[in-house]
């Protein structure tokens, strides 16, 4: 079976896993994310070498990595989470295998559009642990404004925490393609 590293690069913690073209999560783990560029760095690739090692069965195609900050197909511009400028892809990813970087925040909507329920109409809105607090005044206030027409349906998203990691994985599938 074929399948793409993820990784999921947040300020606490980092996700990884080894995800199919449908989707499901093959494996999963979860590191702390250290302190200091370089650290970050080092980090990121020694998490990523460890996920793509070989395994019975399974043929890893890429790799996929979803951070934030200010981010281009072929380097993590700025982070100002991490203190770091201009670090190639390459960096991030010492395997021999394609690899594609993208925004966290993007590639986890981009994960809910095509793993979750909201089909072509999702608008992602990341807002953390407050969750369900924040949803219930925000379609109160929908519907109240939107008079003229049928208020959209506002509802959490269905991928969970799993979205940054599924997010990264788009990314994988793409640099194999």
């Amino acid at each position: 079976m074929d399948f793409v590293v993820a990784v999921d690069v947040g300020g606490t913690t980092i996700k990884g896993g080894l995800v199919a073209r449908d989707g499901t999560i093959l494996h999963f783990e979860r590191r702390d994310t250290p302190r200091g560029a370089d650290r970050v760095i080092a980090a990121i690739s020694a998490f990523v070498a460890d996920l793509a090692r070989p395994r019975p069965g399974l043929r890893q195609v890429g790799v996929g990595l979803a951070m934030p900050g200010l981010v281009t197909p072929t380097h993590a511009v700025f982070s100002a989470a991490f203190g770091w400028r201009d670090v190639p892809v390459a960096s991030f990813a010492d395997v021999d295998l394609p690899v594609a970087l993208g925004h966290d925040v993007r590639s986890a909507g981009e994960a809910e559009q095509a793993y979750g329920a909201g089909g072509d109409d999702v608008l992602f809105l990341p807002i953390g642990t407050a969750g369900d607090a924040l949803l219930v005044p925000l379609r109160e206030r929908l519907a109240a404004r939107l008079a003229f027409r049928r208020a959209p349906e506002v509802v959490a998203s269905t991928l969970g925490v799993d979205a940054g990691l599924l997010g990264a994985a788009l990314l994988g599938w793409r640099s194999a393609a």
